[in-house]
This record gives structure tokens, C-alpha cells and sequence, in this order.
């Protein structure tokens, strides 16, 4: 035999819209999981992409000579020239959805590779940002149910 207790009953029903409310609103794991996505990509770039891939191919002697005659630091390092690559980022965070976009017009030749430029990958693949993100979810759903 069932047996509901109106006050009870409503006090569950109370109880599981607040749940619904709380998994629908996910701007909060997402902004986590941005700034996780973020720090993974800077620190990409900063090891010569070895979190994206074995290391990434080599610069052009040509490319090397060139830094040198700039001045710049580590000239045989990729994609750092100026550190303009690792410090204009443009996040937003939605409800559902959020973004991380490089402001420098030549991230996306990095990240897809040219007829002149190799792939050298920038952002993490959906395998690797699951890996990310999947922590910062599950303990959203898991304080959200509690």
C-alpha cells in the first residue's frame, strides 16, 4: 500500500522542480569548464603542443632565422612570438552552451593547418575536453540532487 502525505507529496514536488531548475541551469559548470578548457589550451601552447599531440612539427629553418633577427626568445618554440596568441580569449557562457574563441585571425591556421602552415593543435579534441569537463558536470548534477 502507497500512501502520500499532501504536505509531503508537495514538499517533493518543491524538491524535484528545485532539481530541474538546478541541471537546467548549467552557466555555472560551464563557466568552469571553459576556464578548465582555457588553462588546457594555454598550457598547449606553452609546451609546444605536447598535451595535443606527441609535440608539434618543427619551424621552418627560415622561420627560425627570422625570430633570431626579431629577437625573440626561444626561436626554434612555435606560436610564440608575441604572446599575442596566448593572451586575447573571448569566453562566453550561456545557459547551455559556452565558448572560447582566440581573437588572433591566425589561430584557426594553427589549429587546421594551410597549404603553407602545418596543423599544429591549439584546443583540445572532444575526446580530451570530455575528459575535462566531465569531473565539473558530474559534481554539478551531484550537488544539484543533494
Amino acid at each position: 500500500m502507497l500512501v502520500f502525505r499532501t504536505g509531503g507529496l508537495s514538499g517533493f514536488m518543491l524538491r524535484s522542480n528545485q532539481i530541474r531548475g538546478n541541471l537546467r541551469n548549467q552557466s555555472s559548470p560551464l563557466d568552469r569548464g571553459i576556464r578548465a578548457i582555457k588553462a588546457w589550451t594555454r598550457q598547449n601552447i606553452l609546451s609546444g603542443g605536447t598535451l595535443a599531440e606527441a609535440n608539434w612539427p618543427s619551424l621552418a629553418a627560415r622561420t627560425i632565422a627570422e625570430k633570431r633577427r626579431l629577437g625573440v626568445g626561444q626561436p626554434e618554440r612555435p606560436l610564440i612570438r608575441t604572446g599575442y596568441l596566448l593572451s586575447e580569449w573571448t569566453t562566453v557562457v550561456a545557459n547551455t552552451w559556452a565558448s572560447l574563441t582566440s581573437k588572433a585571425g591566425h589561430s584557426g591556421f594553427h589549429q587546421w593547418g594551410s597549404g603553407k602552415v602545418p596543423q599544429r593543435r591549439i584546443f583540445p579534441t572532444e575526446e580530451q575536453a570530455v575528459k575535462l569537463l566531465l569531473p565539473i558536470f558530474h559534481h554539478h548534477v551531484k550537488i544539484s540532487i543533494s
